[in-house]
């Protein structure tokens, strides 16, 4: 990677570099659309009128675990600079479309609300429209530094489930005091667990439905478990729509969540992004690297390398060891009752005896959001035996009323593990059981979120 000369912001005034916006003439022509200094790198000029495709991209950068970065390490260096800069352009001037709260706003337009037209989470489109969102702070990055080589750090929790050093320190533009966790807390293991969303056949059930007006959202498994438990556990803004982009861990924590969905399709066996052209041909609207506006099409998304950049590995670990599995206290919320006795059991044993492959999925519909994150541990309970099955660790995180505009209710789809499916088979009449998880910093909602629906799905 090029080495890359930072300055404090001190140096630079001492130098005479900052202009009217309080930065260096290079970027202050590029809040104008304009060519940076350092042409030679091979930025081309930008057109603010023009309407440039996302995968007109300028460099190419190899994505780096960020447990393996220090502080000093070129992309962690660059990453805080650019951070500080963008801070500073929106102190400037908030609406800065190279600012930092601009970029935040951006992430909240689109995911903290009702309005269903705008809402990017509860479907098919969560993963192409955050892997867009990253690749575009990665380019303006890159532009702002005259480094084409940035790439953004991503967080493997699974392999390293502590946070990084080098996102915390006294005027590091990384770190968000708002954090509930502190330097080193470690993510409990069943946070974390990808086998669910890996196990996953279809990209139905890994990243989310066809969004339909009118019809119930349906959220993918990835989405539902791994995303929203660290988002939540982290606490602070990562723990609600409105704050989460202005946390620079978000862009650490989507990076794994982008490379999840590279390591989804990797395994094969018929996974496979959709074919519909209702998502292939969907755009997304973002300011691009020179503060152009610029319109990005799902199906051009799908290819990482195009897009300037790869990921170090597609490596991972499953996180729910023995010792990981939560138990039972016998407390918690019923969801609903499953009668087994209108459940295709027969697929049930195929399943499980291996004669067949498909999913059983747990689904339940929450008709409304609490106002603080709701994070539990679901459990299948046995009324005649007593016996408890752990499912997964889930969280809602929090939004205005579903009822106002996102159509209708979400549907939750649950995978029943493997371990869990056996247990099915010897039971009679099951109860659907969350149990709350306590956090850092955070109190319990008093008030029970209503479920409705709980139901059993086998699909072959």
């Amino acid at each position: 990677m090029t080495s890359h000369p930072f300055m404090s912001r001190r140096s630079l005034i001492a130098a005479g570099a900052i202009g009217a916006i309080g930065l260096g003439s290079g970027l202050a022509a590029l809040a104008q659309g304009q060519p940076a200094a350092k042409a030679a790198r091979g930025l081309p000029p930008i057109d603010p009128g023009r309407l440039a495709p996302m995968s007109e991209i300028v460099g190419f950068g190899g994505r780096k675990e960020a447990n393996s970065l220090t502080a000093d390490s070129d992309d962690v260096r660059m990453y805080r600079e650019a951070v500080g800069w963008m801070k500073a352009r929106s102190e400037a001037n908030p609406l800065d479309p190279m600012g930092w709260a601009q970029h935040w706003a951006h992430h909240s337009m689109f995911c903290a609300t009702n309005t269903f037209g705008y809402q990017v989470h509860y479907g098919w489109f969560f993963l192409p429209w955050h892997r867009a969102y990253l690749v575009n702070l990665e380019q303006k990055i890159r532009r702002l530094l005259n480094e084409p080589a940035f790439a953004l750090p991503y967080w493997d929790w699974t392999r390293n489930p502590r946070l990084p050093d080098w996102l915390w320190g006294a005027d590091n533009p990384l770190w968000d005091t708002t954090r509930a966790q502190e330097q080193g807390d470690m993510v409990p293991a069943d946070f974390l667990e990808l086998g669910p969303a890996l196990r996953a056949l279809t990209f139905d059930h890994f990243g989310g439905r066809k969004r339909v007006p009118g019809e119930n959202q349906v959220e993918g498994t990835l989405e539902q478990g791994a995303h929203n438990n660290v988002h939540n556990w982290t606490g602070g803004e990562m723990a609600s729509f409105d704050g989460a982009g202005n946390d620079p861990l978000f862009q650490c924590h989507h990076g794994n969540i982008d490379r999840v969905w590279e390591i989804w399709l990797a395994q094969g066996e018929g996974r496979a992004n959709p074919a519909d052209p209702d998502w292939l041909d969907h755009r997304f609207w973002f300011f691009g690297p020179g503060g152009d506006r610029e319109a990005v099409r799902v199906g051009d998304l799908l290819d990482t390398r195009s897009l300037g950049y790869a990921f170090a590995d597609l490596e991972w670990r499953s996180t729910l060891t023995s010792k990981a599995i939560p138990t039972f206290d016998g407390k918690g919320t019923t969801f609903g009752t499953i009668d087994l006795g209108k459940t295709d059991l027969a697929r049930i044993r195929d399943l499980t005896e291996g004669r067949a492959r498909g999913r059983v999925s747990l689904n339940y519909e929450r008709m409304s959001l609490p106002i603080q994150p709701f994070q539990h541990r679901l459990f299948l309970i046995d009324d005649a035996s007593g016996a408890a099955t752990y499912v997964g660790t889930f969280t809602i995180l929090p939004i205005p009323d579903l009822r106002s505009g996102l159509e209708r209710s979400v549907t939750t789809q649950v995978e029943v593990p493997p371990a869990g499916l056996a247990a099915l088979l010897e039971a009679g009449r099951v109860r659907v059981v969350g149990v709350p998880v306590p956090l850092k910093g955070r109190k319990i909602p008093e008030q029970p979120v209503p479920f409705a629906g709980v139901s059993l799905t086998v699909e072959a």
